[in-house]
């Protein structure tokens, strides 16, 4: 699973969005018709990036190796994406305008390093946070807006800083009083969502601002979650760790929080969830294999 590594450390915490203390997230399994997706031959898949034209995420070879891919609804046939003179690429950030971008690494002696990026009308863009050599592009709307999470090695490797870029242009976006904030997802409004973290290396908490308003949006009970995905319908879609370190992929609507995990999963995470209800993320199976999915919402 595409997730930073984190600590596991039990915290007491309420949740608190809008002065309504939320429930503890319900199952919601049955309510979605699950459709395992796996890059032919791969060892390993995630889904990280969804439009109604184009999937897009990861796989891993048998070597090891990363590579991007996507997946177009006309064609229904898979094609991989590397970067050139990259030696891992993943795909995450397509848009409605055929888009698209992610993460590369090219400098092997320093596997940490790596680049954010994007494809417009065929010309690659490299996206570095300014001072960053590490800087991941998460998603993308179809105004052209970028977010993502750079880290300064002067300010601390753990510190994330987030970002929406657009033409070139960085704009920072801080957490009212957190350490570190990252951006993981955008709609179309600019509306954003993505985590905050405590302290240095501290556990992340799922946020997201609507209407220039910062709030979380951590399932209660969790010891740490992070948001991924943002739609127009402000409903947003993410990961967390249960009381005994479980991850589970979530779903957060109005107020309710809803967790969700294909069956037989022993891990998963929503990676993105669409207007239309649809979603996609990936989970670790029985098999110990990670394998993306596709979600429908059953009428």
């Amino acid at each position: 699973m595409n997730r930073p590594t984190r600590r596991i450390i039990l915290s007491l915490s309420a949740v608190v969005l809008a002065g309504l203390t939320l429930a503890a997230p319900r199952p919601a399994t049955a309510q979605y018709a699950f459709t395992r997706i796996d890059f032919p031959g791969a060892t390993g898949t995630e889904v990280i990036g969804y439009t109604t034209q184009t999937m897009a995420g990861d796989f891993a070879d048998a070597d090891g190796n990363t590579h991007g891919w996507f997946l177009c609804a006309t064609s229904e046939k898979f094609h991989q994406f590397d970067v050139p003179g990259a030696w891992f690429t993943s795909l995450s950030a397509i848009n409605h305008r055929g888009h698209f971008g992610g993460v590369y690494r090219d400098d092997p002696a320093h596997p940490a390093r790596r680049h954010g990026f994007v494809v417009v009308n065929d010309v690659l863009t490299t996206i570095d946070y300014p001072g960053s050599t590490r800087t991941t592009v998460v998603h993308m709307n179809d105004r052209g807006q970028v977010v993502g999470i750079g880290r300064i090695p002067s300010e601390g490797a753990t510190k994330p800083y987030g970002f929406v870029w657009r033409n070139g242009v960085f704009t920072d976006v801080n957490f009212p009083g957190a350490f570190g904030t990252g951006l993981d997802g955008i709609n179309e409004r600019g509306d954003v969502c993505g985590f905050t973290t405590d302290e240095a290396g501290g556990l992340t908490h799922a946020m997201m601002r609507v209407n220039g308003v910062f709030s979380h949006v951590e399932p209660p009970g969790a010891l740490d979650s992070l948001s991924l995905s943002i739609n127009d319908l402000g409903q947003v879609s993410g990961w967390y760790d249960d009381a005994s370190g479980n991850t589970h992929g979530f779903l957060y609507s109005k107020g309710v929080f809803t967790t969700i995990d294909p069956p037989d999963s022993l891990a998963s995470e929503i990676s993105t969830v669409a207007n239309n209800g649809i979603i996609v993320g990936d989970y670790i199976g029985a098999d110990g294999v990670d394998h993306g999915f596709i979600g429908t919402p059953k009428r």
